[in-house]
Protein backbone atom coordinates (compact mmCIF):
# COMPACT_ATOMS: atom_id res chain seq x y z
CA UNK A 1 0.00 0.00 0.00
CA UNK A 2 1.37 3.15 -0.65
CA UNK A 3 1.25 6.66 0.95
CA UNK A 4 -1.33 7.70 -0.79
CA UNK A 5 -3.73 4.78 -0.26
CA UNK A 6 -2.64 5.17 3.05
CA UNK A 7 -3.99 8.35 3.43
CA UNK A 8 -7.54 7.59 1.44
CA UNK A 9 -8.32 4.56 4.11
CA UNK A 10 -7.00 6.96 7.23
CA UNK A 11 -9.95 9.51 6.05
CA UNK A 12 -12.13 7.00 5.34
CA UNK A 13 -12.12 5.76 9.04
CA UNK A 14 -12.28 9.51 10.10
CA UNK A 15 -16.12 9.83 8.21
CA UNK A 16 -17.50 7.22 10.20
CA UNK A 17 -19.20 8.90 13.13
CA UNK A 18 -18.06 12.19 12.06
CA UNK A 19 -19.11 16.06 14.13
CA UNK A 20 -19.90 18.67 12.97
CA UNK A 21 -17.24 20.44 14.12
CA UNK A 22 -14.73 18.36 12.29
CA UNK A 23 -16.24 18.93 9.06
CA UNK A 24 -13.26 21.55 8.18
CA UNK A 25 -10.31 19.89 8.97
CA UNK A 26 -11.91 16.62 6.90
CA UNK A 27 -12.69 18.77 4.02
CA UNK A 28 -8.94 20.05 4.12
CA UNK A 29 -7.45 16.72 4.01
CA UNK A 30 -9.27 15.84 1.08
CA UNK A 31 -8.36 18.92 -1.01
CA UNK A 32 -4.80 18.04 0.03
CA UNK A 33 -5.34 14.13 -1.26
CA UNK A 34 -7.03 15.21 -4.07
CA UNK A 35 -4.33 17.49 -5.55
CA UNK A 36 -1.55 14.67 -4.31
CA UNK A 37 -3.50 12.56 -6.22
CA UNK A 38 -3.88 14.85 -9.31
CA UNK A 39 0.32 15.53 -9.50
CA UNK A 40 0.35 12.04 -9.46
CA UNK A 41 -1.88 11.27 -12.66
CA UNK A 42 0.00 14.22 -13.95
CA UNK A 43 3.37 13.04 -13.43
CA UNK A 44 2.29 9.49 -15.17
CA UNK A 45 0.36 10.84 -17.72
CA UNK A 46 3.56 12.85 -18.61
CA UNK A 47 5.99 10.18 -18.21
CA UNK A 48 3.87 8.31 -20.70
CA UNK A 49 3.47 10.62 -23.20
CA UNK A 50 7.46 11.17 -23.01
CA UNK A 51 7.68 7.18 -23.20
CA UNK A 52 6.12 7.24 -26.69
CA UNK A 53 7.50 9.91 -28.23
CA UNK A 54 10.81 8.57 -27.34
CA UNK A 55 10.14 6.01 -30.09
CA UNK A 56 8.35 8.47 -32.31
CA UNK A 57 11.78 10.83 -31.70
CA UNK A 58 14.22 7.64 -32.38
CA UNK A 59 12.60 6.75 -35.84
CA UNK A 60 12.71 10.23 -37.07
CA UNK A 61 16.72 10.38 -36.17
CA UNK A 62 17.37 7.47 -37.81
CA UNK A 63 15.66 8.45 -41.04
CA UNK A 64 17.72 11.59 -41.11
CA UNK A 65 20.82 10.29 -40.09
CA UNK A 66 20.15 7.62 -43.45
CA UNK A 67 19.68 10.43 -45.61
CA UNK A 68 15.66 10.71 -45.51
CA UNK A 69 15.39 14.38 -45.10
CA UNK A 70 12.32 16.47 -46.03
CA UNK A 71 14.24 18.50 -48.02
CA UNK A 72 17.53 16.99 -49.59
CA UNK A 73 20.88 18.69 -48.64
CA UNK A 74 24.14 18.16 -50.99
CA UNK A 75 25.54 16.45 -48.20
CA UNK A 76 24.68 15.61 -44.78
CA UNK A 77 27.30 16.61 -42.59
CA UNK A 78 27.41 19.32 -39.30
CA UNK A 79 23.33 19.09 -39.09
CA UNK A 80 21.53 20.85 -36.37
CA UNK A 81 18.32 18.98 -35.90
CA UNK A 82 15.88 20.36 -33.51
CA UNK A 83 12.38 18.77 -32.70
CA UNK A 84 9.66 20.59 -31.14
CA UNK A 85 6.92 18.30 -29.65
CA UNK A 86 3.76 18.98 -28.08
CA UNK A 87 2.94 16.63 -25.68
CA UNK A 88 -0.77 16.53 -25.71
CA UNK A 89 0.28 14.85 -29.47
CA UNK A 90 1.06 11.53 -27.44
CA UNK A 91 -1.16 11.78 -24.38
CA UNK A 92 -2.79 8.65 -26.14
CA UNK A 93 -1.31 5.12 -27.15
CA UNK A 94 -3.67 4.64 -29.71
CA UNK A 95 -5.41 7.29 -30.90
CA UNK A 96 -3.01 9.75 -33.48
CA UNK A 97 -3.70 13.10 -32.51
CA UNK A 98 -3.46 15.51 -35.67
CA UNK A 99 -4.01 19.18 -36.09
CA UNK A 100 -5.79 21.27 -38.45
CA UNK A 101 -3.16 22.60 -40.95
CA UNK A 102 -5.80 23.94 -42.94
CA UNK A 103 -6.06 26.94 -40.10
CA UNK A 104 -2.50 28.03 -41.74
CA UNK A 105 -3.88 30.47 -44.79
CA UNK A 106 0.21 31.54 -45.52
CA UNK A 107 2.21 28.51 -45.85
CA UNK A 108 5.41 31.14 -46.11
CA UNK A 109 4.49 32.33 -42.40
CA UNK A 110 6.35 28.83 -41.58
CA UNK A 111 10.33 29.56 -42.62
CA UNK A 112 13.48 27.97 -41.47
CA UNK A 113 15.62 28.70 -39.04
CA UNK A 114 18.36 29.88 -41.26
CA UNK A 115 16.32 32.27 -43.89
CA UNK A 116 18.46 35.10 -44.95
CA UNK A 117 18.69 33.83 -48.51
CA UNK A 118 14.99 33.43 -48.89
CA UNK A 119 13.07 29.93 -48.90
CA UNK A 120 10.04 27.97 -50.62
CA UNK A 121 7.32 26.88 -48.88
CA UNK A 122 4.52 24.15 -49.96
CA UNK A 123 1.96 21.86 -48.60
CA UNK A 124 3.16 17.70 -48.22
CA UNK A 125 2.06 14.50 -47.22
CA UNK A 126 3.21 15.05 -44.03
CA UNK A 127 1.63 18.48 -43.41
CA UNK A 128 3.78 22.01 -44.22
CA UNK A 129 7.15 22.50 -45.36
CA UNK A 130 9.46 25.74 -45.25
CA UNK A 131 13.01 25.13 -46.98
CA UNK A 132 16.06 26.24 -48.75
CA UNK A 133 19.26 24.55 -49.93
CA UNK A 134 20.81 24.41 -46.45
CA UNK A 135 17.53 24.60 -44.39
CA UNK A 136 14.28 22.97 -43.90
CA UNK A 137 10.90 23.15 -41.35
CA UNK A 138 8.83 20.47 -40.93
CA UNK A 139 5.32 20.79 -39.42
CA UNK A 140 3.93 17.44 -39.15
CA UNK A 141 0.55 16.77 -38.61
CA UNK A 142 0.55 15.76 -35.27
CA UNK A 143 2.06 19.30 -34.44
CA UNK A 144 5.73 18.76 -34.81
CA UNK A 145 8.13 20.91 -35.63
CA UNK A 146 11.00 19.20 -37.35
CA UNK A 147 13.94 21.89 -37.42
CA UNK A 148 17.20 20.69 -39.92
CA UNK A 149 19.73 22.63 -41.17
CA UNK A 150 23.22 23.28 -41.98
CA UNK A 151 23.69 27.05 -41.82
CA UNK A 152 24.02 26.94 -38.13
CA UNK A 153 27.14 24.52 -37.90
CA UNK A 154 28.36 25.69 -40.99
CA UNK A 155 32.43 24.20 -41.60
CA UNK A 156 31.99 22.45 -38.50
CA UNK A 157 32.38 26.12 -36.76
CA UNK A 158 29.20 27.40 -34.10
CA UNK A 159 29.19 31.28 -32.83
CA UNK A 160 27.79 31.42 -29.15
CA UNK A 161 25.82 34.23 -29.41
CA UNK A 162 23.91 33.95 -32.90
CA UNK A 163 23.25 30.30 -32.11
CA UNK A 164 21.34 30.87 -28.87
CA UNK A 165 19.36 33.65 -30.48
CA UNK A 166 18.36 32.34 -33.23
CA UNK A 167 17.16 29.23 -31.38
CA UNK A 168 15.34 31.45 -29.00
CA UNK A 169 13.62 33.58 -32.09
CA UNK A 170 12.77 29.99 -33.83
CA UNK A 171 11.74 28.89 -30.57
CA UNK A 172 9.05 31.47 -30.55
CA UNK A 173 7.69 31.48 -33.79
CA UNK A 174 6.98 27.84 -33.48
CA UNK A 175 5.20 28.32 -30.45
CA UNK A 176 2.98 31.35 -32.37
CA UNK A 177 2.29 29.02 -34.97
CA UNK A 178 1.08 25.78 -32.64
CA UNK A 179 -1.24 28.42 -30.81
CA UNK A 180 -2.91 29.36 -33.73
CA UNK A 181 -3.53 25.53 -34.21
CA UNK A 182 -5.08 25.45 -30.66
CA UNK A 183 -1.68 23.81 -29.15
CA UNK A 184 -1.71 24.16 -25.83
CA UNK A 185 0.25 22.42 -22.67
CA UNK A 186 3.85 21.72 -22.61
CA UNK A 187 6.31 21.24 -25.30
CA UNK A 188 9.56 19.45 -25.34
CA UNK A 189 12.75 21.25 -26.87
CA UNK A 190 15.21 18.21 -28.28
CA UNK A 191 18.35 19.63 -29.91
CA UNK A 192 20.86 16.85 -31.65
CA UNK A 193 24.49 18.02 -33.87
CA UNK A 194 24.71 15.15 -36.24
CA UNK A 195 27.62 14.65 -39.02
CA UNK A 196 30.24 16.49 -37.44
CA UNK A 197 33.93 16.03 -37.67
CA UNK A 198 35.42 18.36 -35.39
CA UNK A 199 33.11 20.93 -34.05
CA UNK A 200 34.58 24.31 -32.75
CA UNK A 201 32.60 26.78 -30.68
CA UNK A 202 33.80 30.32 -31.08
CA UNK A 203 32.97 32.86 -28.35
CA UNK A 204 33.55 36.59 -28.25
CA UNK A 205 37.04 37.40 -27.93
CA UNK A 206 36.76 40.75 -25.89
CA UNK A 207 35.11 38.68 -22.71
CA UNK A 208 37.18 35.39 -23.50
CA UNK A 209 41.44 35.18 -24.02
CA UNK A 210 40.74 31.24 -25.79
CA UNK A 211 37.91 32.37 -28.13
CA UNK A 212 37.49 29.02 -30.13
CA UNK A 213 37.47 25.29 -28.73
CA UNK A 214 36.89 22.23 -30.36
CA UNK A 215 35.14 19.41 -29.50
CA UNK A 216 35.67 16.47 -31.25
CA UNK A 217 32.78 13.59 -31.97
CA UNK A 218 30.13 13.19 -34.76
CA UNK A 219 26.90 13.17 -32.27
CA UNK A 220 26.68 15.66 -29.78
CA UNK A 221 23.12 16.04 -27.97
CA UNK A 222 21.31 18.88 -25.66
CA UNK A 223 19.51 18.09 -22.49
CA UNK A 224 15.71 17.85 -22.98
CA UNK A 225 13.88 20.92 -22.19
CA UNK A 226 10.22 21.79 -21.45
CA UNK A 227 8.21 24.85 -22.05
CA UNK A 228 4.80 25.33 -20.38
CA UNK A 229 4.73 29.05 -21.91
CA UNK A 230 6.24 31.25 -24.44
CA UNK A 231 7.54 33.63 -21.87
CA UNK A 232 9.68 30.70 -20.41
CA UNK A 233 11.55 29.96 -23.43
CA UNK A 234 14.34 32.31 -22.76
CA UNK A 235 14.97 30.78 -19.48
CA UNK A 236 14.05 27.46 -19.76
CA UNK A 237 16.64 27.35 -22.79
CA UNK A 238 19.57 28.17 -20.41
CA UNK A 239 19.55 24.17 -19.82
CA UNK A 240 20.38 23.27 -22.45
CA UNK A 241 22.61 26.07 -23.33
CA UNK A 242 24.57 25.58 -20.05
CA UNK A 243 25.45 22.10 -21.15
CA UNK A 244 26.56 23.17 -24.72
CA UNK A 245 29.09 25.80 -23.10
CA UNK A 246 30.17 22.75 -20.41
CA UNK A 247 31.02 20.31 -23.24
CA UNK A 248 33.91 23.04 -24.13
CA UNK A 249 35.05 23.38 -21.09
CA UNK A 250 33.11 26.39 -19.85
CA UNK A 251 31.06 27.08 -16.72
CA UNK A 252 28.15 28.10 -18.46
CA UNK A 253 26.32 30.05 -20.91
CA UNK A 254 27.67 33.32 -20.97
CA UNK A 255 24.74 34.68 -23.48
CA UNK A 256 23.35 34.61 -19.58
CA UNK A 257 24.31 37.30 -17.11
CA UNK A 258 25.13 36.29 -13.85
CA UNK A 259 21.39 36.29 -12.82
CA UNK A 260 20.27 34.17 -15.63
CA UNK A 261 19.48 37.15 -17.92
CA UNK A 262 19.65 36.46 -21.55
CA UNK A 263 21.89 39.41 -22.47
CA UNK A 264 23.56 38.59 -25.94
Amino acid sequence: MNNLEMKIRELSEKVVGLEKTEVSTVIGEVVSILDSLNKSLQLNKKDEAVGRINKYYIDRINQIISGKLQSPFDELSNLFVMHIIPLESFENENINHTFDLAKIKQVSTLKPIYSGNGWSSERNADGLLSYNKISYKQLYRNGVLEVVDKGLLYNGRLHSGTFEKKIIADIKESFQILNSLESFGEILIRIKFIGLKNLTMHVDPERFWDSEKTREGDVLTLPDVFIENEQEITNQMKIAFNALWNMFGYDRSFSYDENGIFIN
